[in-house]
């Protein structure tokens, strides 16, 4: 009787601490963080941010992302003057420009038709800017299915497509552009972890302007993440953004003289590739 009492015991333990147990959290949500400055002879300053938020219910997921990435450099001039070399002045002139600037903010939602089904559909919305390469801004709405062809503890692989709208200003409008216009969107995500505490992940993306068919671009976005311990990891990125038809960025004009004189701007077309290297601290909460 006393056996049968222990184990009865035991095991109304071990029910009641799994009742105790903490249901899983429905929000993840993940910030990146990347800052380098130099000073002295040669000053600058990259700033890199990026925030991940997730919220998921037993159909549905909302994932929502921001980032932001700015370099900034300055030049340092000298030059001196003087009737002899021993009274020489010697002068600076400080230039501080902007060499890259990019802000996103993207929301999406899906939803699968069933629990244990792969078909999924989606709608998302976003907005971005990019400076150096002509854009001041595009808002853009889309919705589409897509499939999941891969989900376990390792590995994850979708693909879905659908038909959106954007609305885009440049920062100098081409002769004929035309701001708003429908669009053809395809992506794909693929996630492998590697061994016990590293993460890769790739996501491709492509859209068609359904007014030009002369006018798309794509996205391919790469990443490797090495887990320190629950909370903080280590991110390696390498983000590619092609463009068939660039944007006119402003460029300008200085005459001979001395000094030279500021005689205005012209436009010129923006690279068609743009690339971005990152390295950062993953913090999850």
């Amino acid at each position: 009787m006393e056996r049968i009492g222990l184990i009865l015991a035991g095991g109304a333990l071990i029910l009641s601490a799994q009742e105790a147990a903490p249901a899983p959290r429905p929000w993840t949500d993940v910030a990146t963080l990347s800052f380098v400055a130099t000073g002295g002879n040669a000053e600058g300053q990259t700033i890199g941010f990026a925030n991940d938020f997730g919220y998921k219910w037993r159909l549905s997921a909302l994932t929502v992302k921001a980032g932001a990435i700015r370099v900034s450099t300055t030049t340092v001039a000298r030059s001196a003057t003087g009737t002899s070399l021993d009274d020489a002045v010697v002068t600076e002139t400080r230039t501080r420009t902007t060499t890259a600037e990019a802000y996103t903010l993207q929301s999406r939602l899906d939803h699968r038709f069933r629990e244990d089904g792969r078909f999924y559909a989606f709608g998302a919305a976003g907005w971005e800017r990019n400076r150096p390469a002509g854009l001041e801004n595009r808002y853009t709405t889309g919705v589409g299915v897509g499939y999941l062809w891969i989900e376990s503890d390792r590995t994850t692989f979708r693909t879905d497509g659908g038909f959106g709208w954007t609305r885009e200003q440049p920062l100098i409008e081409q002769p004929g552009f035309k701001g708003r216009f429908g669009t053809a969107n395809v992506a794909a995500l693929y996630k492998q972890k590697i061994g016990a505490s590293s993460l890769y992940t790739a996501e491709l993306a492509g859209t068609q302007n359904l007014s030009s068919s002369e006018d798309w671009f794509g996205v391919l976005k790469q990443s490797l993440t090495v887990s320190l311990n629950k909370t903080l990891a280590l991110k390696v990125g390498y983000d590619m953004a092609y463009r068939n038809q660039p944007n006119l960025i402003p460029v300008d004009v200085f005459d001979l003289s001395t000094p030279p004189v500021n005689l205005g701007q012209v436009s010129v077309e923006a690279k068609e590739l743009d690339t971005l290297f990152t390295t950062s601290l993953v913090i999850t909460f």
